[in-house]
């Protein structure tokens, strides 16, 4: 359900491919031909963003499709309303985890595992997770200073998986890494547990 042009895509079905494990492909974007087809073909995972699950639980037949193969739904992209998470948690009883990362770092850079999907933890539902193995992150000012916590900054972060550069775009690189550390280009902050939580786009603002 993710395009293959993407990190998003293409990750997943090298992943898939590597395991060993079969996918299931999807030509075009049918939120009753996905709920079908997790049904026919007995889908375990799968990785969508949140638009696509508002369009899954708004198929009328939802409540009477076979679901029950499901273990886990990756969602990531953008954020998630907190109340369509709960409604999806509700409905589609399986584990969720969001991912939150960029092409740039080769994908994920932050998960917010099943165990975390806590419906009566609002505060945590909003997080994107901490940050995965060796992938150190940071919340920092506009001249690149790290913000305590708790307060909104960019989003930087740095690992081995992060790019060299951009191709042939040596400005856009000196933008983009400084001092060894990727600027995502997000605004958010990190809680006192190393939650991290994404609010808007720097760009943007």
């Amino acid at each position: 359900a993710m395009p293959f042009f993407h990190i998003g895509g293409s990750a997943m079905a090298i992943l898939a491919v590597a395991v060993g494990c079969p996918s299931v492909v999807i030509r075009d974007l049918d939120p009753k031909g996905l709920l079908d087809a997790i049904a026919m073909h007995r889908v375990s995972l799968m990785f969508v963003v949140p638009a696509v699950i508002l369009f899954m639980l708004n198929v009328p037949s939802v409540a009477e499709t076979d679901l029950s193969s499901l273990r886990l739904i990756l969602y990531g992209g953008s954020p998630i309303p907190v109340a369509l998470l709960k409604r999806a948690m509700a409905v589609f009883k399986s584990g969720f985890g969001q991912m939150y990362g960029m092409t740039e770092a080769h994908g994920t850079i932050t998960y917010l595992g099943a165990e975390d999907h806590d419906p009566d933890n609002t505060e945590r539902l909003k997080s994107c997770g901490r940050a995965i193995p060796d992938v150190e992150m940071r919340v920092v000012d506009a001249d690149g200073n790290a913000v305590p916590d708790g307060t909104v900054g960019e989003v930087v972060c740095r690992a081995a998986k992060v790019m060299k550069g951009y191709w042939n775009r040596p400005e856009e690189n000196a933008r983009a890494i400084r001092d060894g550390w990727f600027h995502s280009g997000d605004a958010g902050y990190r809680d006192r547990d190393g939650y991290y939580s994404i609010d808007d786009r720097v760009k943007d603002m």
